[in-house]
């Protein structure tokens, strides 16, 4: 499992969130200007229900799930065969960081 190229797409994952999040804020102040106006009432859900919901359809639209890799490590999991390197995953860790 490559985890150094996960860092890439979790980053821009995190930036189109924050942009996504800046417009979705813009957008809720001109509904809240016209809703003053108008006197009607509205629902809205707050910011982090939406990053919330954004960011699961990044995870459920990215290309970078391999089904069948996701198949194989969970059947490994369940079988007890699964052994962690933790000295890899700092290592990996550490390169993301410094990309």
């Amino acid at each position: 499992m490559d985890i150094s190229s996960s860092g890439a797409t979790q980053s821009s994952t995190v930036r189109d969130s924050h942009r996504t999040q800046e417009l979705d804020q813009a957008q809720r102040r001109v509904r809240e200007g016209a809703r003053r106006q108008s006197g009607a009432d509205e629902a809205v859900i707050s910011d982090k229900g939406q990053l919330l919901k954004k960011l699961g359809e990044a995870v459920r639209d990215s290309s970078d799930v391999r089904d069948e890799k996701v198949a194989e490590l969970r059947a490994a999991i369940e079988h007890g065969r699964y052994q962690l390197s933790y000295a890899e995953i700092a290592k990996a860790l550490l390169a993301s960081r410094t990309k």
